[in-house]
C-alpha cells in the first residue's frame, strides 16, 4: 500500500492576525487547518465548503464580520474596512443577509442540506463602532438601512441600541498616539483606535448586548469567534463577556463545549500590551511566527534557525494551545510589507505556508483573499450601477482561481491545498530527526510523515532518517496518490527507516536569482525564452498579480516580453500566455507567431525569426592617444611663458580672433610636448573552447592529450597575467587609474548602438545622431512677449574679478581631469599650465566682459545623450548633457562666483538645489520632519504632491530668463553678457567617436552640463516658490518641487497657482508624472486636478532618489537598495580575479556602500529585521571575499566572542553598516544643531537648553514625534 510524504521544493511569504478563546479548536472532523475566506459572500462560502474544502483537510472557515456596517464610497470605492465599522448587530452585511448567513452555517446550498460546513469562526468587532463624525446621510448609509450618528458627543446607534453613555469618552476622549503603544497600556485600551468610537466593555449594558449578539450566532451553529482589536480591550472585560456566553449547540458539538476564541493582539516586543495578558481567554494571533518564517522564505534569514520554532522562540514561553499561527493577512497584502510574504511573492509564499502547515506548533490559519492593487481597495464587485455588489470567484480546471475575477484563493493553490491534507495526516505527531543546513530544513513527523525543504540552490542529496515504516511513499507535494499510484515522485523507505532523497531547488525565485547572476555581464544583450508557466501574470494587460520577481528582473535588464497571444487555452476556454520570449533587443526576435501545438503538447507552438549573428572574433585594435600624464609640463610652461600675450593680441581686432590665436598656440604647444601612447582594445580571452580552437589551428599535429595540456597551461598563464595586471593597477599611486579600470569592468559601454523609432530599428551613427537632434529640439520653447509684470529692484553693482591672480586661483581649484574636449585642452593640462596661461586668459576674459560678448567659438557644445530610465531604445528616455570647452567652463566659474555671493540670499529658503550647505538628504529630512510633525496630532493627515515639470531645463525661454535676471538685480552689463552667452548657441551630438555633422540651435533652455545653467534655472523658478500660499508647505531641489498640507482645498489652490505660473512663464507640467501621496490613516484620499487632468495617487513614490511610502516606513526603499547592492556585489565578484582583500573592500566602499547610505538618516530602521536586511550585502560580500582570498576568520582566543561576520569586519578593518549609519546620523545632527547647514525650520523641533555647563545641550519642542531631530535625539543626547 502506498503512503504519503512531502518533499518541498520552493519559496513563500508570511504574516496575519487572529486569536481563539478556550483553546479547543472545534474544527470539523478534528482537522487542524483553518482558512480565512476574507470578504467572501455567504453563498460562496457554503459552496466552497461543499465543493472544495472538505476534500483538502480544511477544518474550519473564518468569515468576515456579519453585522450591519457603514456604506461609504470614498473615491468611488467601497473599501474593505467598512466591515470593521459596525452600525448594529443585525446580520445584514455586504456578504449577505441573515438567512444567507444561517444557510451557510447550516450547510444549505440551493435548498439542499449538506453536513460539511458547520465549523464557522466569525470575525467579531466589539471594541468599537463607526469612526467619529460618521453619520447616516450625506453620502454615508448602512448595509441594513439603520440610522446612526457618530458625531462626537451624540454617538447614537438605535439599531443596537447604544448611546453616549456606552462609550469610553470619560476615560479617554482622544485617539491612541504612536508612543502610547510602548508607554501606556491604559491609553491603548481606553482611547480611540484611528478615530473609531471606543465602547466601554466594562459597562453591564454594553456587555449584555455583545453577549446577546454572540449567543445569537451560537444558536445559529457557529463554532467560535475571532475577536478583532482585542489588544484595545481589557482582558478581564473580554473574559467576562466570554464567561456569559452560552455553550455551543450540543447537537453539533456535544455537551459542555465552549466556543473557540482567538484574539488579535499584536506584540512584537517592547510594547505596553502583551500577548501573555490574554492567556486564559483563548488563543492569540502569533505575528512573530509569520515574521520568522517570512524572513527565511525571503532569505533575509536562514531556515536552519527555525528548527526550534515553538515556545520560547521570539518571545514568551507560550504553549502550542495558546497560539494561532499564520503567515499573512489582509493588512500585509494591502500595504506590501517587505518583511512578510504574501501571494504577491509567488513561490516564496508557497514555501512559507507549506512550512507552517508541516511544522507542529500552534493552530494554523491559511489566508485567502482578493488581489490588492492599493491600500483601501474593495473586494471584486460589479460596480456603482449595481451598488458595488461583491462578485463570486471563478475557477480554472485545475481548481485554482481565475485571477481575472480579482480573487486570489491562496487556499486553492496546489502546494497549499496539498499541505492542508498533509497537516491532517500527521496531526498529533511531533517533529523528529530535524536536519538543518542554512537554507535547507528537513524533519520527520514522528512515524506519520516527512518534510524536506531546499531553498539553497542545487539538489540536496542525502540519506534521511524518516521514522517511517519501510515501504513505498508518494510525495504529497508533487501529486500524492492517484488511483492507487503515485501521481508524482515515489520514495522508498528502507528497513532501517531511512530514505535517500534528491530534493531539488525548484523555485521560480531561485530561477530568477540564477538568471540575475548569469546576466551580470554589462556588455552583452540577452534573449530568454521558454515555458515559464506563470498564468498569474497577464502580459497583455500589464497585470502583476502573482508577481514572482521575473518582471522586475527582466525590466532591470531592459528586456521586453514579445509574445502577445495566448500559448495555452484551457478546456474551459481560459487563455494564458505561458511560453515567453524576452529580449533586450526587440529586433533580435521578429515575425513572432503563435501556431498549432506540436506533437502531443497542450501548448501552442511559438515560431519566430532571429537575426542573432555570431560575434566577430576579437582582433587586436590599436589606438593612438595623447598621453597627457607624460606631458613635459615644464617645457610646455616655458614655451607658453615666452609669449608676450598683450603684444600678440594687439595684432587682432576682435575678441574671437584673439581667442582663436591663443587656442591655436596652446593646442600646438600641447602637441609638441605630449607623447602618444598605444591602447590595445583587445583583452585576454578566458574561454576554454576558444583557446582550444586557436591552439588546434596553430598546432595541427598535436594529439588531443597534449593539446588539452597546452590549453590548460595557456589558460593558467592568462589568469596569472590578468591577476598581475589587476594587482599592478591596485597598487598604483594614481586612484583615477584604479577607478577607471574598475568602471570599465563593471559598467557597460555607454555607446548607443541602436534606437527604435516608429517600429524601425536604426543603427547607423549618423541616423542615431539625427534622431537625437530631432528629439532634443522638440523640448525647446519659442520666445514670446510681452513679458509678465515683475517687481524691478535696483540693480546691484557686481564686480567680476578676472585678474591674472583670480584666474590662477580659480585654475588651482580645478580637478585635474582628462575629459572630453573638441581640441587638446583639458582640465589636467590647464591646471599644470596655470602660471603660464593666467595672463592671456585674463586678457580674453576682460575683453569679453567689456564688450559684453561671449566668444562665438565657445557657443558650440557637444551633447552626450544620457539615459535616464526606461527603454534604452527610446530616444525620449535620454537627456542632453552639454560638454562645453574647458576654458569656457572656467570663465563661467569666475562669472558665477560674485553673482552667487550677491544674489543667492534672494533665493527662497525652500530651495535646496545647487547651493552651498544644501543637499538632497537635507531637503528630504526637512520635508519628512514636517510630515511627522503634522501627523503627530490626533486624527491628522496630509497630502503630498510631487510636481514634475516636462523638460524644465530645456524649456526656459531665453527672453523671459533675461527679464527675470534683470528683475533679480543683475546689472545691465552682465545681463547683456548673458544675452550673448545664451544666444546663437548650437549643439552637435556625439555617439562614441562619431560627432554629428548636423546640429541644432538651442533656442531655449539653460544648458545641462554648463556651470551657470543650474543657477540660472534657480533664478527662473524662484518667484514660483515664493508665491505659493502660506498654509501650504513646499520644498524644491531645482525643478523637483513638492507641496504638502493638511488643507486639501489650499493644496488644490496651490496646484492652480502653479498651473497658472507655468502658462505665464512657458513651462509645462507633466500631469501624468505628478503623483499624490496620501499620508495618515484618517486620510480622505482627496482627488486633485491640474486643469481637467486628475492626478494619480500612489502608495509609494520616488522623491529625490528615495522611495517614500504612505506609512513613511521606507521598507520598499530598503528592499530596493539591498537588492541592488547584492546584485552589484555579484558583478564585482564575477568581474575580478584578484586575491587582494583590500582591493575588494575598496570597491565595496566606493561602488556599493554609497547606495546603502544615501539618505540613511531617514530610513535608519528601529527594528531588527530591517537592520539585518541592510547588513546583508556586506555580510554576503565579506564572506565571499574571505573565501576567495583564502583568509581564515575562524575564532581565536581574542575574538571567540564575536560572530563570524564580526570577525571578518575586524580582520578587514571594516565598520558595520549599522555603525556607519549611526555616525552619519550624528554628523548630520551636529551640522543641523550648530547651523553648519541649511535647515530653516530648526526651531520647530529643538531649542537650546541654555545650560552654561553644556553649551551643546538641547531640548525638544512640543510633543515627541518621529521627525529626524526627535527620533534621533536619544542617540544625540548620549554623547
Amino acid at each position: 500500500m502506498l503512503k504519503q510524504l512531502l518533499l518541498l521544493l520552493f519559496v513563500g511569504r508570511s504574516l496575519t492576525y487572529n486569536f481563539y478563546w478556550y483553546d479547543k479548536t472545534q474544527t470539523l472532523q478534528n482537522r487542524q487547518t483553518m482558512v480565512h475566506l476574507f470578504e467572501w459572500k455567504w453563498t460562496d462560502v457554503a459552496k466552497e465548503c461543499e465543493n472544495f474544502l472538505q476534500y483538502y483537510g480544511y477544518g474550519a472557515v473564518q468569515v468576515s464580520p456579519p453585522m450591519e456596517h457603514i456604506k461609504a464610497f470614498p473615491n468611488n470605492n467601497y473599501p474593505w474596512w467598512v466591515r470593521y465599522q459596525p452600525v448594529s448587530y443585525k446580520l445584514d452585511s455586504r456578504s449577505g443577509n441573515e438567512q444567507e448567513f444561517q444557510d451557510m452555517v447550516s450547510g444549505v446550498i440551493m435548498g439542499n442540506v449538506f453536513k460539511y460546513c458547520f465549523r464557522i469562526i466569525v470575525d467579531i468587532v466589539m471594541n468599537h463602532m463607526v469612526g467619529i463624525g460618521q453619520k447616516s446621510g450625506s453620502g454615508v448609509s448602512s448595509s441594513g438601512s439603520s440610522s446612526f450618528d457618530g458625531t462626537h458627543g451624540i454617538q447614537s446607534f438605535p439599531g443596537v441600541p447604544y448611546s453616549l453613555g456606552d462609550f469610553n469618552n470619560p476615560k479617554c476622549d482622544g485617539d491612541i498616539q504612536g508612543s502610547d503603544y510602548q508607554n501606556s497600556a491604559e491609553h491603548v485600551k481606553n482611547c480611540r483606535l484611528v478615530g473609531l468610537l471606543d465602547l466601554n466593555q466594562a459597562s453591564p449594558t454594553v456587555r449584555a448586548k455583545i453577549v446577546a449578539y454572540l449567543n445569537k450566532l451560537i444558536d445559529m451553529g457557529v463554532a467560535g469567534f475571532r475577536h478583532d482589536a482585542s489588544k484595545h480591550m481589557w482582558p478581564q472585560d473580554i473574559l467576562n463577556i466570554l464567561n456569559d456566553v452560552k455553550d455551543l449547540r450540543s447537537d453539533l458539538f456535544g455537551s459542555n463545549q465552549r466556543p473557540f476564541a482567538v484574539h488579535e493582539v499584536i506584540d512584537r516586543g517592547g510594547e505596553a500590551v502583551k500577548c501573555g495578558d490574554y492567556l486564559g481567554n483563548g488563543r492569540y494571533t502569533n505575528f512573530n511566527f509569520g515574521a520568522a518564517v517570512s524572513a527565511a522564505a525571503k532569505q533575509q534569514s536562514d531556515w536552519k534557525y527555525l528548527g526550534n520554532l515553538g515556545p520560547g522562540y521570539g518571545y514568551g514561553n507560550n504553549e502550542d494551545h495558546d497560539v494561532l499561527n499564520f503567515i499573512d493577512n489582509h493588512d500585509n497584502q494591502r500595504d506590501s510589507n517587505p518583511y512578510v510574504v504574501t501571494y504577491k511573492d509567488g513561490q516564496k509564499y508557497n514555501l512559507a505556508v507549506s512550512f507552517m502547515l508541516a511544522w507542529p506548533y500552534g493552530y494554523p490559519r491559511v489566508m485567502s483573499s482578493f488581489a490588492f492593487s492599493y491600500s483601501d481597495q474593495s473586494p471584486p464587485n460589479s460596480g456603482a450601477s449595481n451598488d458595488y455588489a461583491t462578485t463570486s470567484p471563478k475557477f480554472n480546471p485545475d481548481n485554482t482561481c481565475d485571477t481575472s475575477s480579482g480573487w486570489v484563493c491562496e487556499h486553492r493553490w496546489p502546494a497549499i491545498r496539498q499541505m492542508a491534507k498533509f497537516r491532517s495526516s500527521v496531526q498529533g505527531t511531533a517533529a523528529a530527526e530535524i536536519v538543518t543546513d542554512n537554507q535547507r530544513i528537513a524533519f520527520a513527523r514522528d512515524g506519520a510523515g516527512f518534510f524536506a525543504l531546499n531553498q539553497q540552490g542545487g539538489t540536496w542529496n542525502k540519506i534521511f532518517a524518516t521514522t517511517l515504516p519501510a515501504g513505498d511513499y508518494c510525495d504529497h507535494f508533487s501529486g500524492g496518490i492517484d488511483n492507487g499510484k503515485c501521481a508524482g515522485t515515489k520514495v522508498t523507505v528502507r528497513d532501517d527507516q531511512t530514505a535517500y532523497l534528491n530534493v531539488p531547488s525548484n523555485s521560480t525565485h531561485n530561477l530568477v536569482d540564477q538568471l540575475n547572476t548569469l546576466m551580470v555581464c554589462p556588455k552583452k544583450s540577452y534573449v530568454l525564452l521558454g515555458d515559464f508557466n506563470l498564468p498569474g501574470i497577464q502580459w497583455a494587460h500589464h497585470s502583476r498579480i502573482d508577481n514572482t520577481g521575473l518582471t522586475d528582473m527582466t525590466e532591470s535588464h531592459n528586456m521586453v516580453q514579445l509574445v502577445k497571444s495566448a500559448t495555452r487555452i484551457s478546456q474551459r476556454g481560459t487563455e494564458n500566455i505561458l511560453d515567453l520570449i524576452f529580449s533586450s533587443n526587440p529586433k533580435a526576435c521578429f515575425n513572432i507567431k503563435v501556431g498549432e501545438p506540436l506533437l502531443m503538447s497542450d501548448h501552442n507552438s511559438v515560431l519566430f525569426s532571429t537575426n542573432l549573428t555570431k560575434e566577430a572574433s576579437s582582433r587586436r585594435k590599436v589606438k593612438q592617444l595623447m598621453n597627457y600624464r607624460k606631458c613635459d609640463v615644464d617645457a610646455l610652461n616655458s614655451y607658453l611663458a615666452s609669449f608676450n600675450w598683450a603684444k600678440q593680441f594687439s595684432f587682432f581686432a576682435t575678441l574671437d580672433s584673439k581667442l582663436s590665436h591663443f587656442l591655436n598656440i596652446f593646442n600646438e604647444s600641447i602637441d609638441m610636448f605630449t607623447p602618444l601612447m598605444k591602447i590595445n582594445s583587445r583583452s585576454a580571452v578566458l574561454s576554454r573552447q576558444y583557446t582550444y580552437k586557436l591552439l588546434k589551428r596553430r598546432n595541427k599535429t598535436l594529439n588531443p592529450t597534449k593539446l588539452k595540456s597546452k590549453v590548460k597551461l595557456r589558460l593558467k598563464n592568462i589568469r596569472k597575467r590578468i591577476r598581475k595586471s589587476e594587482n599592478e593597477i591596485i597598487g598604483s599611486a594614481n586612484p583615477r587609474r584604479l577607478f577607471g579600470f574598475v568602471k570599465r569592468r563593471l559598467t557597460s559601454s555607454s555607446s548607443i548602438t541602436k534606437l527604435l523609432v516608429n517600429g524601425s530599428l536604426i543603427t547607423k551613427p549618423s541616423d542615431i545622431a539625427d534622431q537625437f537632434i530631432k528629439t532634443f529640439a522638440e523640448s525647446f520653447t519659442i520666445p514670446s512677449s510681452p513679458h509678465p509684470a515683475l517687481p524691478h529692484p535696483k540693480p546691484k553693482n557686481i564686480f567680476v574679478d578676472v585678474s591674472p591672480l583670480s584666474v590662477f586661483l580659480a585654475i588651482s581649484k580645478l580637478q585635474p581631469k582628462i575629459g572630453y574636449s573638441t581640441d587638446r585642452i583639458n582640465f589636467y593640462i590647464i591646471k599644470k599650465c596655470a602660471n603660464s596661461i593666467s595672463v592671456p586668459l585674463s586678457l580674453i576674459f576682460t575683453e569679453s566682459l567689456s564688450a559684453r560678448r561671449f566668444p562665438d567659438c565657445w557657443k558650440t557644445a557637444t551633447v552626450i545623450p544620457l539615459h535616464k530610465k526606461g527603454s534604452i531604445l527610446d530616444p525620449s528616455n535620454f537627456r542632453p548633457i552639454s560638454l562645453t570647452h574647458p576654458l569656457a567652463r572656467l570663465f563661467e566659474r569666475l562669472i558665477l562666483k560674485p553673482i552667487k555671493s550677491e544674489l543667492a540670499a534672494q533665493l527662497s529658503k525652500k530651495q535646496y538645489g545647487f547651493l552651498s550647505n544644501r543637499s538632497c538628504p537635507l531637503a528630504l529630512i526637512d520635508a519628512t520632519s514636517q510630515y511627522h510633525l503634522t501627523l503627530s496630532k490626533p486624527k491628522a493627515y496630509m497630502d503630498v504632491i510631487l510636481i514634475d515639470f516636462r523638460k524644465a531645463f530645456d524649456s526656459v525661454p531665453h527672453d523671459l530668463l533675461l527679464f527675470k535676471l534683470m528683475n533679480f538685480g543683475l546689472d545691465s552689463a552682465l545681463c547683456e553678457w548673458f544675452k550673448s552667452f545664451l544666444s546663437n548657441r548650437e549643439s552637435k551630438i556625439k555617439i562614441d567617436d562619431y560627432v554629428s555633422e548636423n546640429s541644432f540651435n538651442n533656442v531655449s533652455g539653460v544648458l545641462q552640463g554648463t556651470v551657470t545653467g543650474p543657477f540660472l534655472f534657480l533664478v527662473y523658478i524662484n518667484d514660483l516658490i515664493q508665491s505659493l500660499p502660506s498654509d501650504v508647505y513646499s520644498i524644491a531641489f531645482a525643478d523637483d518641487l513638492k507641496i504638502y498640507s493638511e488643507n486639501t482645498a489650499s493644496l488644490q489652490k496651490t496646484l492652480n497657482v502653479i498651473s497658472d505660473w507655468c502658462d505665464k512663464w512657458k513651462l509645462q507640467l507633466a500631469e501624468n508624472k505628478t503623483v499624490v501621496l496620501h499620508l495618515g490613516v484618517c486620510n480622505p484620499h482627496t482627488d486633485y486636478f491640474i486643469g481637467n487632468a486628475k492626478l494619480a495617487s500612489a502608495n509609494i513614490a520616488r522623491d529625490l532618489g528615495l522611495l517614500v511610502d504612505c506609512g513613511l516606513k521606507f521598507d520598499a526603499h530598503i528592499a530596493k537598495i539591498v537588492n541592488n547592492a547584492k546584485f552589484n556585489c555579484r558583478r564585482i565578484l564575477n568581474s575580478f580575479r584578484s586575491n587582494n582583500i583590500k582591493f575588494y573592500f575598496k570597491l565595496f566602499n566606493s561602488f556599493i556602500r554609497p547606495t546603502l547610505e544615501y539618505a540613511c538618516e531617514l530610513f535608519h530602521p528601529s527594528n531588527s529585521l530591517s537592520t539585518t536586511q541592510l547588513e546583508s550585502p556586506l555580510r554576503f560580500f565579506s564572506r565571499k571575499v574571505f573565501h576567495r582570498c583564502n583568509i581564515s576568520f575562524q575564532p581565536t582566543s581574542s575574538n571567540a566572542h564575536l560572530s563570524p561576520y564580526e570577525r571578518r569586519l575586524a580582520i578587514s578593518s571594516q565598520m558595520s553598516m549599522y555603525h556607519r549609519r549611526i555616525i552619519l546620523i550624528l554628523k548630520t545632527y551636529f551640522k543641523i544643531v550648530t547651523h553648519q547647514c541649511h535647515f530653516p525650520n530648526l526651531a520647530l523641533y529643538i531649542k537650546p537648553a541654555l545650560s552654561p555647563r553644556f553649551p551643546y545641550r538641547i531640548v525638544l519642542c512640543g510633543k515627541k514625534n518621529n521627525s529626524f531631530l526627535h527620533k534621533h535625539f536619544p542617540t544625540w543626547d548620549k554623547i
